[in-house]
């Protein structure tokens, strides 16, 4: 390809297209993707190259493409049609009515729906029949308390949504690209490329597609979004990559570039090989779009359970009352003269009304509002901790995690390089990290970085300057001066695409030297310098410069590869005087020692020397002597070995510490080798600290199973690998042991599949083929065996693709457990989506973002730990809840069955009634479901997927505490009017009412001593056959009742109600109170009343709730049906004295042992660090059972 694609690109962005060829196309879509999984799988042997050069290199694929090197592709609609475009079916954002078709779709929410408008019907029903009925306030009230559940959730989960939109509503869809078709110059939205399109390569640009580089020099790209490799990798077209391997190169440079990279340097161009869904990000996307179909998380799969077992429940209560109550009226119908079918069918209607009542109370309607309150509270203090949650799920999912599977880079570590020790001709200096490290808590601090003293590491100033002044004129940078110092001291920002230089600018300013003040006084004219850029075959880069400050006018500063250092040099300036001296074996020893130590501690590192030059040398430094050295290979000055490292970020370690002490495995899955891997996994924490990763030589277990030619062999490899249960293995290992992923539909591997990845594209493709509709595609792993096995002990997956991580992650899920990923690069996307909850960082890539529930603001790997342990608080409060409703319910039910069934009124009004099980229950939450986390809380285990939200010890509580106060309750119904007098004005005025009434009466339907017996006598020696029919307007409310006791008790609740069943309605409401005290602590901890200071919101619903039922008792008695004036105080007192013995009640059950009763302890899940001597195999004895013949 000729230089004119590269300058013509972009001139014409309308210019038509011709047809051209469109004979068939001798490669498939999947045919050309191998030519990117051979470089995705690249090893030491570089099996991309040769692959490639194997199928006819760049020729004869520009052939089978139909592309001309000069005027690019003609044909386009016959290219589509077989490549397909670069448009990658993406799922529409969802609406706020998606949201609330969600919320309503839950199945408490729909129960509770139904039993509401049963309640309005059957009151409607009543009322226009002519009898009063005021259960429509409870129905109503529950409605909005559905509202209220379903406004809150939806609004919240969409106010989050669109903020994520905005935070991804970027640029790439319409960012335009440079290519030739028919020989002419386009610019297109990268929507519209195709296979074969020529497309220019410029700096800054993220690739559209993935390409194959055919023109350019110098391009580096970063791929560390894509394979987690933070080194940027050298491009070159496939002629010289070609030449670097036959010329032993030992890491010769690629031609392939993946979509979703990023051009750091150079530009160059290319010929796109895959576009769309068969792209890298295609492929990934599409692996999003496939894992994130709705299912229930944890908790709903739980609560779901609950709502059918309190449902079964309160059905089986309804159905018990229903036979007591129906056999009851019929004894009564049989024994009563006066038989009605009528009445029969009238009082049939009432108990069924009645066992609807029981099933209402039963459902703890107050639960749907616990969970959205507790989920709104702890996303506001999430959001005040820098993480965005995406979905609200996200936040008590968390909570219940025991593995998490991390990226490294941009993740556990900064991505960053920095300088971390300083090595010289006597000493090793370590250099502390440029940052501030706070502890892990659960608010974030902000860091600051460090500026320090030079003279705390180095005193001698002669060994500074040539220290500092070789650093800053070898490093690529721009500056910006300032003209007052930032925030840390600095009067300059520096900037540099490559992050060593980066490394390398920070430790000068973490010593306060600014760059520009060397670049300023060596580099100011073009005239006094030359410079010789880093280059991959020379590994190093060197600076000439003229000065008359120099000995002879001329000197070179060299930084390079460290293994050279010593071969190069033949003296070393002394740290200490500033002298120059001559090198001594003893010194090269020393050297190359702490070299080689650093290199086992996965830091790159680079000499620097420099060398008084003459002004001959200056001018020919670019030529080689009679050895083949140029000036910068040889006589050079030692000053010292910079060891550079992707530091961790502040606080790892220390998270993933809080991590294992709450029961979670943290397993690192990576795309670097596996040595850097584990010496970064045991500097993490992640690795106990019993194994041994020095000496063993982890590159020789790195050999992919598949790499092995006997079938045999390979076989006995795999077998090797799951007797041994290693802590660390490659990603090619572990996909081959677990036989890699296949889809359950079709059953084809995962990538050759073509079955609907989700619903949406399966209705798409439904409408394109006649309304046939095919199954929605289901990875799974194709050997779990295996994959139980190999997944025992592994902590590090090393050269791990996108698809191992989500091999990952798919069968740990199947095999029960609770996943969270964290990541930022577009490779840790299929993971992030497949997982339970997916972590992704602020400066992550778009569809990293896209597939993750929570984003971490802050790029901090420690938020994870904010986010486990209020998604631990969020199940511990919902836990309290129930054990708190669920209590109040079942007494509620079972109460209301016993009183009907051996007495004739109900102890609770129907506005008593809305008021303990709505009112209460909703306060209720709001003083459970907003108590704040405590650290104590990740000192447990997580809570198994399978295990119950209700555990024995809950059960317990609830099942104790309802009984003993249903007894209490029945108690005070049967004996309370014993020894609790009514109030004797309220029972006078009624009775003067009532005989007012009965005066008015017509003669005819006077008895004699009918008035004796309502003065003075016993209500149920009354006359029962008196018709109270009056046109007094004080007697309209008794008219019609049937008889002078049923007009009594009539009279008395329109005053208010009895003294006896007051009584019972407080003592109900105050013994809840404090049993809601009681279940703050669900553990069995003695001290009900630890952190009670804490929960200021508890402590004020608590005390409101109270003071609410003390007003209801005493001045709402027409309304609440309470007796008119309330209780005496010494009613109140044997009221507070019957309730507060919940409080030693619940310290009694505590010692009971009947949770292993109730709910049996499973076996616990055996430990990741155990002592088992398979698992406690060290890296060295793995290799050693590997290969022995090493």
């Amino acid at each position: 390809m000729k230089e004119n694609l590269i300058d013509t690109c972009g001139a014409n962005e309308n210019n038509p297209l011709a047809e051209g060829d469109s004979r068939a196309f001798d490669i498939s879509p999947v045919d050309l993707t191998k030519i990117v999984d051979k470089y995705k799988e690249r090893g030491e042997n570089y099996a991309d190259i040769e692959y490639f050069r194997d199928q006819g290199g760049i020729d004869k694929l520009l052939n089978i493409l139909q592309t001309d090197k000069q005027r690019g592709i003609a044909s386009v609609s016959e290219r589509e049609k077989h490549f397909g475009t670069n448009k990658i079916f993406k799922k529409p954002p969802p609406t706020l009515l998606d949201f609330i078709k969600e919320a309503l779709s839950d199945a408490m929410i729909i129960i509770l729906i139904f039993c509401s408008f049963f309640e309005i019907g059957i009151s409607i029903y009543d009322n226009v029949k002519g009898k009063k009925n005021t259960e429509y306030i409870d129905g109503i009230s529950i409605i909005f308390a559905v509202f209220v559940v379903v406004a809150v959730g939806s609004f919240t989960n969409y106010k989050k949504e669109l903020k994520f939109q905005e935070l991804n509503d970027t640029q790439n869809s319409q960012t335009k690209y440079n290519i030739i078709r028919n020989g002419a110059p386009l610019s297109i939205v990268a929507d519209n490329l195709l296979v074969g399109d020529l497309i220019k390569i410029n700096y800054g640009e993220i690739l559209p597609a993935d390409i194959l580089m055919v023109e350019g020099n110098g391009i580096k790209i970063d791929e560390s979004s894509l394979t987690g490799e933070s080194d940027a990798m050298n491009k070159k077209p496939f002629e010289k990559c070609l030449e670097e391997l036959e010329q032993g190169n030992s890491k010769p440079s690629s031609n392939i570039l993946l979509s979703g990279t990023n051009v750091i340097e150079g530009a160059g161009a290319g010929i796109v090989i895959a576009v769309g869904e068969h792209s890298q990000k295609g492929i990934i996307r599409g692996t999003i779009d496939n894992a994130q179909e709705n299912n229930k998380t944890p908790l709903e799969q739980k609560l779901d359970s609950i709502a059918k077992l309190i449902g079964f429940f309160g059905l089986g209560s309804a159905v018990v009352t229903l036979i007591a109550l129906v056999i009851q009226m019929v004894v009564r119908f049989i024994q009563n003269d006066d038989f009605s079918l009528a009445s029969m069918i009238e009082q049939l209607l009432e108990i069924v009304i009645l066992c609807v009542s029981i099933i209402v109370v039963a459902i703890p309607e107050g639960l749907p509002l616990a969970v959205t309150l507790s989920l709104a509270f702890s996303i506001k203090r999430l959001m005040d901790n820098k993480n965005l949650v995406r979905k609200m799920h996200a936040c008590e999912t968390m909570g219940g995690a025991n593995y998490i599977c991390t990226d490294k880079t941009g993740t556990l570590t900064q991505n960053l390089m920095f300088v971390v020790r300083l090595v010289t001709h006597s000493e090793s200096i370590e250099i502390k990290q440029n940052v501030k490290v706070d502890d892990v808590n659960l608010k974030s601090k902000s860091s600051k970085k460090l500026r320090q003293n030079r003279t705390e590491i180095i005193e001698n100033n002669n060994y500074w300057e040539v220290l500092r002044t070789t650093v800053s004129l070898n490093v690529d940078a721009t500056i910006q001066k300032l003209n007052t110092p930032n925030s840390d001291g600095d009067t300059e920002i520096c900037e540099s695409k490559n992050k060593t230089d980066k490394g390398f600018i920070e430790f000068l300013y973490q010593f306060q030297s600014p760059i520009s003040e060397e670049k300023e006084r060596y580099m100011s004219s073009p005239d006094n310098y030359k410079i010789f850029p880093f280059d991959s075959k020379k590994k190093r880069m060197s600076t000439f410069v003229k000065n008359e400050n120099f000995p002879t006018g001329y000197r070179l500063f060299t930084k390079g590869g460290s293994e050279n250092a010593m071969a190069y040099s033949n003296r070393y300036i002394d740290k200490s005087t500033g002298a120059v001296k001559e090198l001594t074996e003893d010194i090269i020893a020393f050297v190359n020692n702490e070299i080689n130590e650093m290199n086992k501690k996965m830091m790159r590192t680079l000499y620097i020397c420099y060398r008084d030059i003459t002004e001959e040398e200056y001018e020919r430094c670019n030529e080689p002597d009679e050895r083949g050295l140029l000036i910068d290979q040889k006589d050079l000055i030692f000053i010292g070995i910079f060891g550079l490292r992707d530091s961790l970020r502040p606080g790892v370690d220390a998270a993933v510490k809080k991590c294992h002490n709450a029961g979670v495995s943290v397993i690192m899955v990576t795309g670097d080798n596996l040595v850097t891997a584990t010496a970064i996994a045991k500097e993490c924490n992640i690795f106990p600290e019993k194994i041994d990763l020095d000496k063993p030589r982890l590159k020789d277990i790195e050999r992919n199973p598949n790499d092995i030619n006997d079938p045999n062999k390979r076989l006995e490899h795999i077998q090797e690998l799951l007797n041994v249960k290693p802590y660390a293995m490659t990603g090619n290992s572990f996909y081959s042991v677990i036989g890699g992923i296949i889809c359950q539909v079709c059953g084809k591997d995962t990538i050759a599949c073509r079955c609907p990845k989700s619903e949406a594209e399966a209705e798409e493709l439904a409408k394109q083929n006649n309304g046939v509709k095919k199954p929605v595609k289901i990875d799974v792993v194709q050997n779990m065996d295996n994959f139980r096995k190999i997944s025992t002990n592994m902590l590090v997956m090393a050269r791990s693709q996108p698809i191992h991580k989500y091999a990952l992650v798919l069968g740990l899920k199947a095999m029960g457990h609770v996943v969270a990923v964290t990541g930022d690069g577009t490779n840790d996307a299929p993971a992030l989506s497949k997982s339970d909850v997916g972590f992704s960082m602020a400066d992550g890539t778009d569809i990293a973002k896209e597939a993750s529930d929570i984003i971490i603001m802050d790029n901090n790997f420690t938020s994870i730990v904010v986010a486990m342990i209020y998604g631990r608080s969020i199940y511990e409060n919902i836990r309290k809840f129930l054990q708190f409703q669920l209590t109040v319910n079942f007494c509620a039910c079972i109460l209301v069955f016993i009183c009907s069934c051996v007495g004739n009124d109900t102890p609770l009004s129907s506005v008593q009634m809305l008021w303990v099980n709505l009112i209460m229950d909703s306060l209720g939450s709001l003083a459970l479901a907003t108590e704040p986390p405590y650290d104590e809380l990740l000192n447990r285990k997580p809570t198994n997927r399978k295990e119950s939200i209700i555990n024995g010890r809950m059960w317990k509580h609830i099942i104790l505490q309802s009984v003993f106060e249903i007894t209490i309750l029945v108690v005070l119904y049967l004996a309370a009017p014993k020894f609790v007098p009514e109030d004797k004005d309220v029972m006078r005025e009624a009775i003067d009412l009532l005989k007012k009434c009965y005066d008015e009466l017509p003669g005819k339907q006077k008895q004699e001593g009918d008035t004796y017996y309502i003065l003075y006598g016993v209500k149920d020696e009354w006359s029962k056959s008196v018709n109270l029919t009056s046109n007094s307007s004080d007697c309209d409310n008794v008219k019609d009742r049937a008889t002078l006791a049923d007009a009594y008790d009539y009279i008395i609740m329109e005053y208010g109600g009895t003294t006896h069943m007051t009584l019972i309605f407080d003592t109900f409401v105050i013994y809840t109170l404090f049993n809601q005290i009681n279940c703050r602590i669900i553990d069995d901890s003695l001290n009900t009343f630890k952190r009670i200071t804490k929960g200021l919101m508890f402590l004020l619903v608590t005390g409101f709730e109270l003071l609410i039922q003390i007003v209801i008792s005493q001045f709402g008695y027409k309304i609440f049906k309470c007796v008119k004036w309330g209780l005496s105080l010494k009613q109140w007192l044997i009221c507070l004295g019957l309730s507060i013995t919940t409080m030693l009640v619940n310290l009694i059950i505590k010692f009971i042992p009947l949770e292993k009763v109730i709910d049996p302890c499973t076996k616990p899940k055996k430990e990741v660090y155990s002592d088992d001597t398979k698992a406690s195999t060290t890296i060295k004895e793995m290799v050693n059972q590997l290969l022995p013949e090493a």
